[in-house]
């Protein structure tokens, strides 16, 4: 009898350690991907402010999307030493302030693409009206008062009803995050669900359907004047010819290159969030019986989302591509001519 318990007690303890070591193999993945996050989206930060090609309101809205990232990135670092000594080792306060924060930046993330999404549909719409009245000025309130809205809300939801400061546990992936699989909190995890990210689906659907019918009407309207000359020319028409008109397909087709880097964007963005929103709300609603292979399914496009900018940003603007190409070759020949003009005794010290 004494040896049987023996036996099952050394399974138990080789599966706890198989266990940890696939937890910190998560932590290590979550910090490696931390620090790309944050690098690479400073990277937006540099690349964007320089880009000739986007307007400054539009810069704004970009910026606010990496630093959302950034900031995203930052509440992951912690993974590593949690998942190594097997507990948060920050404390109760900090662990609340970075569930808090991981969330409000996830929603800030949205804010910022719905504004990208509105500044490219005004400046399309109406572009004459978009020009006079739309500044970086004006953007960067625009900007910094909804984050201040989104702030406040999350802080009612999570805060200030007697559930809040409950729901934000320390997690097996070594951070700490508001825990939407709760049952009693259905009901506010709908509500930030609904704010955050599936109030972008329709809003969106309505704006591109608008933009769509621009497009076709604006399209036509070119035909008919690159038509028009020529029907003057077959009928040996004295009158003069009109204005070629290249510099306005050029301009449409610029527009249409920027309204599919932004819809790509939030595309990518909605496809990796919606499916981790669905499964919390099944699993609170519904059963908690739900596979670890399924959660990690849902989880981990959450994480790979921050990195899809960068690589969109480089397939589908060139400038983007050749601004950054110049830009790390530039860093990496001053890190090289540093290395080479630096004496024994500065590489000592």
């Amino acid at each position: 009898m004494e040896t049987l318990n023996d036996t099952l007690r050394s399974k138990g303890e080789e599966d706890d350690d198989d266990k940890r070591l696939i937890y910190i193999l998560q932590g290590v993945v979550v910090f490696i991907f931390a620090v790309l996050i944050i690098s690479t989206n400073i990277l937006n930060l540099i690349v964007i402010s320089r880009l000739p090609d986007i307007n400054e309101a539009s810069k704004v809205f970009y910026n606010c999307l990496s630093s959302a990232d950034i900031l995203f990135g930052v509440f992951l670092l912690p993974a590593l030493p949690s998942v190594i000594v097997g507990d948060w080792p920050f404390g109760d306060v900090v662990c609340k302030i970075f569930g808090f924060g991981m969330t409000l930046v996830a929603g800030l993330s949205s804010a910022s693409l719905l504004l990208l999404n509105l500044d490219r549909f005004f400046s399309i719409a109406s572009p004459l009206r978009y020009m006079a009245i739309m500044d970086r000025r004006k953007a960067v309130i625009i900007a910094t008062s909804s984050c201040i809205v989104e702030a406040l809300f999350l802080l009612i939801i999570t805060f200030v009803n007697p559930l809040g400061p409950k729901i934000i546990i320390y997690s097996k992936l070594g951070v700490c995050s508001i825990n939407f699989d709760e049952p009693s909190f259905t009901a506010y995890s709908l509500a930030i669900f609904s704010l955050c990210f599936w109030s972008l689906i329709p809003i969106l659907a309505i704006m591109y359907a608008r933009i769509i019918c621009i497009s076709r009407r604006h399209a036509r309207r070119i035909q008919v004047q690159e038509f028009t000359p020529r029907i003057s020319k077959a009928a040996g028409s004295d009158e003069p010819d009109l204005p070629d008109e290249r510099p306005l397909v050029v301009k449409k087709n610029v527009n249409h290159k920027a309204i599919r880097m932004t819809l790509l964007v939030t595309g990518t963005y909605v496809a990796a969030w919606a499916p981790f929103t669905i499964c919390h709300i099944y699993i609170s609603m519904v059963t908690d019986d739900v596979s670890f292979i399924i959660r990690a399914l849902v989880g981990w496009p959450v994480l790979l989302n921050s990195l899809c900018n960068v690589i969109i940003y480089s397939v589908m603007k060139r400038s983007y591509r050749s601004l950054a190409r110049n830009l790390l070759k530039g860093c990496f020949r001053c890190s090289l001519a540093d290395i080479r003009n630096a004496t024994p005794r500065d590489i000592l010290v």
